[in-house]
């Protein structure tokens, strides 16, 4: 149900390319009630898949662009509001308009430098994320 008229318009899902064939990694999640299963990639690695957009039937959406980010944080627990970014990678996919059907866009970081590996300890967090 939407309020006020605002509600869903659309899903956005990310898919990679590799997907059979990538090695996994069964991670906690962030209340430790449950364990996620991630792709593992390894500094050098190339990140690609497609990003799937899917407007509600018969619904057009306008955007201003299709976006990915590949960011790389470090995030202290007893300070939450402070996270120092070290990786920021960005894919323009798409520019302004109107999508009205559901589309599938690829995407594609070259061999990704990462300094530092995932880590999930007592006082920090260190995570990757792609974010669309």
């Amino acid at each position: 149900m939407s309020f006020l008229g605002f509600g869903k318009v659309c899903t956005v899902d990310v898919a990679y390319a590799a997907a059979d064939a990538q090695p996994m990694v069964s991670v906690k999640n962030e209340q430790a009630t449950a364990h996620e299963h991630l792709p593992l990639f390894k500094s050098g690695d190339t990140i690609a898949g497609h990003v799937h957009i899917a407007p509600v039937p018969g619904k057009k959406v306008e955007h201003r662009g299709v976006r990915i980010e590949l960011i790389g944080q470090i995030e202290l627990y007893y300070d939450r509001g402070a996270t120092l970014d070290f990786l920021t990678l960005t894919r323009d996919l798409e520019l302004p308009g109107e999508l009205n059907a559901p589309k599938s866009i690829p995407f594609e970081f070259k061999t990704v430098d990462a300094q530092y590996e995932s880590y999930h300890g007592i006082n920090v967090r260190l995570r990757f994320v792609a974010r669309d």
